[in-house]
């Protein structure tokens, strides 16, 4: 009787447990990014009667006889399945079409993993989640460069001033180089390539024509660092450390050599006159691009957190995930093209993946099996209320 009262308040209790998941999905169904959890259990340790004998020759064998103790919680398993793509036509908002979580940054430096992409942009242009944190992935430097070299760009006037015929001189313009970030400007620090996305350009303020004689120049500068950047991108194919470090130290002597006569020739940023951005696009790839003197300009790439056992991450409330010793290090990836991350919509949000049929199926089920537990406590109550009046 004691083993059967210990099983019912046993039964009781885990099934309230599952009766609070059951409650806590159905209660999550139209929570963006939401993943189901279920309830698993298992039974505990049983009470050995006899144990169980082999054959013994003239006696068959036997099995053994155990009386079970109850049952306790196995898991709590958050299910990472696909949900539906709800369209807001809002252009911040995201969805991972595959796996993958985006990656926030968390006040004290570290990062948080979320499946839901409703982001904003903030007063200073950053985008940002629902909480205020940064949304963590790669930031091209806006800057003044040439956008368009000319149709003549082998040039070389030698000092003469005499363009080519059919010359076209160089377009200035705001021009994102995606080898150089944007310098952190208030000191925080992020591992693993990461900065903070921030949507914002500033324009120069000079608006004077440029002299011949300079335009040769530039025209030149810009060709060697197309030059740069294509022997950078082959080097980093064949995979050789010191080529590719070679190659890098010529790309950025270049991008230096053009910065500095954008700098000497006044053509620099103009930071007190921020621009607005038009045009805010999503890329399957997580490339967020805009509109920037009629031209569209790749500003910053999301990029994806990948993990060898998502069900691992903890939940850190808000629709946020940590990562544990369990779920392994979080894989920094590239939508699409790298470690099998998802690709990114725009303009929609992931739904919640509960099933709403199977939690109130479950919820029936658990009900009547609490129910169940609750008689056994009663029955075991009364039996137990018989033998103390015995005596009488």
């Amino acid at each position: 009787m004691m083993r059967s009262l210990y099983s019912g308040i046993s039964g009781l209790r885990n099934h309230q447990t599952r009766m609070d998941v059951i409650g806590n999905n159905i209660a999550n169904v139209n929570t963006a990014g939401y993943k189901t959890a279920r309830t698993t259990f298992q039974d505990i340790f049983s009470q050995n009667v006899s144990a169980g004998m082999g054959n013994q020759g003239q006696v068959g064998g036997t099995n053994p006889m155990q009386i079970g103790l109850g049952i306790r919680l196995s898991t709590v398993d958050v299910l990472h399945t696909r949900s539906a793509f709800q369209r807001t036509d809002r252009e911040t908002d995201m969805m991972i079409n595959g796996d993958g979580f985006f990656i926030v940054a968390a006040p004290d430096g570290g990062y948080f993993y979320t499946r839901a992409g409703n982001f904003d942009i903030d007063n200073e242009g950053y985008l940002v989640n629902s909480m205020g944190y940064y949304v963590m992935g790669v930031t091209n430097e806006l800057k003044m460069g040439v956008i368009d070299v000319g149709s003549a760009p082998e040039i070389d006037w030698d000092g003469t001033g005499t363009a080519p015929p059919g010359y076209r001189a160089p377009v200035l313009g705001i021009v994102a180089e995606p080898e150089a970030r944007n310098p952190d400007r208030d000191g925080l620090e992020f591992t693993q390539g990461l900065d903070r996305i921030r949507l914002i350009a500033y324009p120069s303020a000079n608006t004077e024509p440029i002299d011949p004689e300079e335009l040769s120049i530039l025209a030149n500068l810009q060709i060697d660092l197309n030059e740069a950047r294509k022997a950078l991108a082959e080097a980093r194919l064949t995979g050789v450390g010191a080529d590719i470090a070679a190659a890098l130290q010529d790309f950025q002597d270049a991008v230096i050599a053009l910065d500095q006569w954008i700098e000497d020739n006044g053509y620099a940023n103009d930071t007190d006159n921020p621009r607005p951005l038009t045009g805010f696009a999503v890329g399957k790839d997580g490339s967020i691009s805009v509109m920037i003197d009629n031209r569209k300009v790749v500003i910053a790439e999301v990029q994806l957190a990948m993990f060898s056992n998502p069900s691992g991450l903890e939940k850190g409330g808000n629709s946020l995930y940590r990562e544990t010793a369990s779920s392994g290090e979080a894989v920094i990836s590239r939508p699409i093209v790298e470690n099998g991350a998802g690709s990114v919509d725009g303009g929609g949000l992931e739904m919640s993946n509960v099933d709403l049929s199977n939690e109130f199926t479950d919820m029936i089920v658990t009900q009547r099996g609490f129910q169940a537990n609750s008689r056994i406590i009663t029955v075991s109550d009364t039996m137990l209320e018989e033998l103390v009046n015995l005596k009488r």
